[in-house]
């Protein structure tokens, strides 16, 4: 789950793939996400741990500053909800929760727009108890 941030140039965005497939690779099972340009480093890397990790990515990519930040689930995790959630999008309109939206989060919850996020809220957590939701009240996205 790469988070590009618009305004990188071609370095940043080459910096950027590069740290996120090696994180990929070597640390699937905690890694998260990369995002450009926060405040205070180069790069951000999100990860559920970072025992090994971080001293990893330092010594991986020297001329780069980086800032590690926690997450509550990891890249794989959340790519497996998102694949159940968009599998399971017809159940819950079904059950009347409109799903308008949803995604990835570098923090490793998933961003949910619906027209009653306290119904949807409580009913995603119950039937996803392994994923992490940030539900808010959104509304149909219409073509530009």
């Amino acid at each position: 789950m790469a988070h590009q941030v618009h305004g990188t140039s071609d370095h940043q965005r080459e910096d950027f793939e590069v740290v996120a497939d090696y994180c990929r690779a070597h640390f699937p099972d905690v890694f998260t996400a990369v995002t450009a340009n926060p405040d205070d480093a180069d790069l951000a890397v999100y990860r559920t741990s970072g025992e090994s990790l971080d001293p990893a990515v330092t010594a991986r990519f020297p001329r780069l500053r980086f800032a590690f930040r926690p997450a509550v689930r990891s890249e794989r995790q959340v790519a497996d909800a998102l694949e159940r959630l968009t599998n399971d999008r017809d159940l819950w309109s079904r059950q009347g929760v409109k799903i308008w939206l949803f995604g990835p989060q570098p923090s490793g919850r998933i961003l949910v727009e619906t027209a009653d996020p306290e119904l949807a809220a409580e009913r995603l957590a119950a039937h996803y108890p392994e994923a992490v939701f940030d539900v808010r009240h959104g509304y149909p996205k219409t073509p530009a």
